[in-house]
Formats: C-alpha cells, structure tokens, sequence
C-alpha cells in the first residue's frame, strides 16, 4: 500500500520526486510563474518571416468571406435590375352569386403580370360605401398571377345587391368588379 522509499545511497533528481500536499509547489509551475512574473527567461521565440503560420494555414476564410460578399452584391444588382411588375389585366369574381342571412362573400380579384418583381397598391370600393385604404402586395419575380381577396359579411333583413370593385392605384391603373345578391326576410 505504500510507494517503495528509494535507499539513500541512491539520489534521487529533482525531476524524479513527487512532491504533493499545501504549500509544495510543482517545479515547472514555479518556473512557469517565475517567466510571467519577469524572473526568468522564457523560451526563445520562433523568428518572424513576415506570414504567420495562421495566414498560411487558412486561406480559405478570406475565400468564404469574398465568396458571400459577392453573393450579396449580385442579390443586390439582381433585385435592383429586375423586371418590375406590370399588370396586363384584372378579373374580379364573387365567390357565391346568392346570399342568405348573414353570410360572408368572398370576392377575389386576380391580377395577372408579367412575371416581374415590385408591389401593386390597390383598394376595394364597396357599393354599401365603404372604401379600404390603399392596401400593398408584394409580387415575387416570376409570379404571373396574383390574388388579392375581400371578405364581405352582409346581416340584416331585406334583399340587397352587392358591388365590390378593386381599383389598382400602381404600377399603371385598372380596375374590376363583381356583383352578387343577397336576401333575408
């Protein structure tokens, strides 16, 4: 159970002796201590050749980072000198062309593009008088059909003839309309 004791004839070096317990320092963090501190030499420096080995190491980072810079910039000329959209025509349909107590029209109109990128303004005119404000939609190039709906609840007795009209205020101009009934007695 206990470590072999060297015979004292034997001398034991430094290095060979294991020293443990509070207050015993090791002797290579005594040195390592005595090099921070500024009492001791350190080890001699490597020379200087200009590169460091890091540079020559690791091109490849300054690589990825000029590969990404160019992406960006191509995205950017890309987005800047696209297509912008253009509307060739709008058609306007009510979902249901008969209503009954309290139920909801859908009126969708779709736009139709020339595939370009951009936003459309436009707002819904209803013939009950109520007027959107100018609504914006976001058209992805290459997309050649756009749908933009109108939810419209009607409650309340009597018979009534609804209008719903979309009016593109840009790019360029258009306008569509749909018309559906509704009854409740």
């Amino acid at each position: 159970m206990f470590a072999p004791v060297p015979p004292p004839e034997e001398q034991a070096s430094a290095e060979s002796l294991i020293r443990f317990g509070p207050g015993v320092p090791d002797p290579r963090t005594a040195r390592t201590i005595d090099v921070w501190q500024g009492n001791a030499p350190g080890p001699e420096a490597a020379p200087h050749h200009g590169r460091s080995e890091e540079k020559r190491r690791h091109p490849g980072r300054y690589i990825l980072a000029g590969l990404v810079l160019l992406a960006v910039i191509g995205f950017l000329l890309w987005q800047h000198f696209a297509t912008p959209v253009s509307i060739s025509s709008v058609t306007v349909a009510a979902d249901k062309a008969n209503l009954t107590c309290g139920q909801t029209e859908l009126v969708t109109a779709t736009l139709h593009t020339n595939g370009g990128s951009g936003k459309v303004h436009y707002q819904w005119v209803r013939s009950d008088g109520t007027v959107s404000g100018t609504l914006t939609q976001s058209v992805p190039s290459g997309v050649h059909q756009v749908q933009l709906p109108l939810r419209w609840t009607v409650t309340g007795q009597g018979n009534f003839q609804g209008t719903a009209t979309v009016k593109i205020l840009s790019p360029g101009s258009a306008t569509g309309t749909a018309v559906f009934n509704y009854s409740c007695s």
